[in-house]
């Protein structure tokens, strides 16, 4: 339909940005940021689009999306609402914001619905899988779940290992080197990732109090919760953070007796361990407000997220209290990555300033000597001996260079030399015009 308006109008056209299946509640879109460097890089007159909300639904993302095509001249035109201004940029702009709510409140109302039926609201637990049943009527009857054996021998494995004392690193191990598919192994943005997915300590303990994680799952005791977390993305990022709801606002558990996995004797060992590993709260914590959890992060130091592992290339990041390690072998075991190396933080530090001060204190040695040689072949008249560096690099360079590079060369250190010469007689007259007046 674009096209063919396009072909109306006898447009030409120079690019197309499409998003397939991504919400336009964000402007951290691959193929709107595409569109925006195409804009950035000039040749483009006209943004046409086959309506506002496929841009974006932000109020804030399509007012400023509209500021940077005004500053460049281009215009905003879509098939449904024609040359877009000010007025269409404040209006539309409020209603897809609104529709896009209003859609989030119905879907959110129709999970907690589905939820209270005992059905599954959304998202398949590891060890579970859709059932296919129909209703009387031939409808299919959606949020159906059934066991699948295998992978729920491999749960209740983890739970008796934790509970007889096993740290989840060792744990995480052995399915790992079995080969056995973590629990996300089947997304489809992990599929073509340059890290593969893998059993991680994280992946067994989660986050106890949101309910996070295999050893927090009550789906695994036959009890279903629902809406504990609250999602928003962050505008600035684009990415989502879980926010911990009331309890009033949490839906209520729901038994699922038919999905329990483990017992009630072994859960209760698990959460017992737990609670003695539990770390209490500190003094500095209760004197001031509680983060949210996405910003209780360790804080970035010199080499954050500029180190990589020699073996794997994943990341090289804090691994202890003052070391650096990979986190591949750290996490996912020897069958990921056997680089144990680590490298403390005091000696990482060291050793990355050490380097850089060597090699500002060698720029700053070679422009002094410049400066030094300019002054001392202006007195008297000789091209002074060149440094020993600078003999050897000029040596191995003259077997290549061809005679009209040196004249080149020649002219511009005459020219420099002049220039020099020049910038000394004005600080001369200027010294003897401050000395006369002082």
């Amino acid at each position: 339909m674009c096209r063919r308006e396009l072909a109306q109008r006898k447009w030409t056209e120079v690019g197309c940005y499409t998003d397939g299946a991504q919400s336009g509640a964000t402007i951290h879109r691959a193929g709107l940021q595409a569109l925006l460097a195409a804009v950035g890089t000039g040749g483009v007159d006209v943004v046409f689009a086959d309506a506002m909300d496929r841009v974006s639904r932000s109020q804030a993302d399509i007012a400023s999306l509209y500021e940077r095509l005004k500053f460049r001249g281009i215009l905003l035109v879509t098939r449904k609402e024609g040359e877009v201004g000010a007025l269409q940029i404040g209006m539309m702009g409020t209603i897809n914001a609104e529709q896009i709510a209003a859609t989030s409140l119905k879907t959110r109302d129709a999970l907690i619905k589905r939820h209270a039926m005992g059905k599954n609201p959304g998202g398949t637990a590891y060890s579970y899988e859709k059932r296919i049943a129909y209703d009387l009527n031939g409808e299919r009857t959606r949020g159906l779940q059934q066991i699948v054996p295998a992978q729920a021998a491999i749960v209740v494995r983890i739970f008796e290992d934790y509970a007889a004392g096993i740290s989840p690193r060792s744990i995480v191990r052995r399915p790992n080197e079995e080969g056995v598919p973590s629990p996300r192994s089947g997304r489809r943005d992990r599929a073509t990732s340059s890290n593969p997915p893998a059993w991680t300590p994280n992946t067994l303990t989660g986050n106890a109090e949101r309910g996070t994680g295999m050893l927090n799952n009550q789906l695994y005791v036959g009890k279903r919760a629902y809406a504990r977390q609250t999602y928003r993305k962050n505008p600035d990022t684009g990415k989502r953070h879980a926010f911990l709801n009331a309890e009033e606002q949490q839906a209520t558990t729901v038994a699922a007796p038919d999905l329990r996995i483990v017992s009630d004797t072994l859960w209760q060992s698990v959460k017992d361990r737990q609670q003695s590993l539990r770390r209490g709260p500190r003094k500095a914590r209760d004197a001031v407000p509680a983060l949210p959890f996405f910003a209780q992060q360790r804080p970035k130091y010199l080499t954050s997220g500029k180190m990589t592992c020699g073996e794997c290339g994943s990341s090289y990041a804090k691994s202890g209290r003052t070391r650096f390690g990979c986190q591949v072998a750290s996490k996912k075991g020897p069958a990921f990555c056997g680089n144990r190396l680590t490298i403390r933080q005091d000696d990482l530090d060291a050793r990355i300033l050490s380097g850089l001060a060597n090699e500002m204190v060698r720029n700053a040695t070679w422009s002094s000597t410049c400066i030094r040689t300019s002054r001392r072949q202006l007195q008297t008249g000789r091209r002074p001996r060149q440094p020993r560096s600078w003999i050897r690099t000029s040596t191995m360079r003259s077997a290549t260079s061809s005679a009209a590079k040196r004249t080149r060369r020649r002219q511009a250190t005459q020219a420099d030399l002049a220039a020099s010469h020049r910038m000394l007689r004005s600080c001369g007259r200027n010294h003897a015009r401050w000395g006369n007046s002082t």
